[in-house]
């Protein structure tokens, strides 16, 4: 009697470890995907950039490959300075994201895509024409 209980208790562990397990892989996504974000990012995660990337959807397979903890958001600028749905300024090295954080990326858009006409591409540029802080556009004399 007892080795039936015995059999019938490690059977049922055993099933449910097994089903809890196919649940995880099957279905990580939701409440699931966000408790193992918990606590696979409980330090955060590292994201390292190979050179040249030069759109969107390459980050994303870099950043895919290496964690689905990290969202990505695109934010749309018009600056013509590389062709439209390519990244402004390049990723680069590594980047640390704490659980909770997401990847902004600045990408190349049509005028009613932008979100920041002024957002300065880099600390040290000079802001764009027309925006607080950079050089203002010379108006047409009066009569002409």
């Amino acid at each position: 009697m007892r080795g039936r209980i015995r059999r019938v208790i490690t059977l049922a562990t055993g099933a449910t470890f097994l089903v809890t397990l196919l649940a995880y892989v099957a279905f990580d996504a939701g409440p699931l995907h966000a408790a193992s974000c918990i606590v696979d990012g409980r330090n955060g995660w590292f994201v390292e950039y190979p050179p040249g990337l030069e759109i969107p959807a390459d980050v994303e397979a870099v950043i895919r490959a290496e964690t689905s903890c990290v969202p990505i958001e695109l934010r749309y600028v018009d600056y013509d300075e590389v062709a439209e749905g390519h990244l402004i300024t390049e990723p680069c090295c590594r980047d640390w994201f704490t659980p909770g954080d997401s990847a902004i990326f600045w990408v190349e858009g049509s005028p009613d895509q932008a979100v920041e006409e002024c957002r300065l591409l880099e600390p040290d540029r000079t802001p764009r024409v027309d925006c607080p802080g950079g050089p203002v556009r010379a108006k047409p004399a009066p009569g002409q």
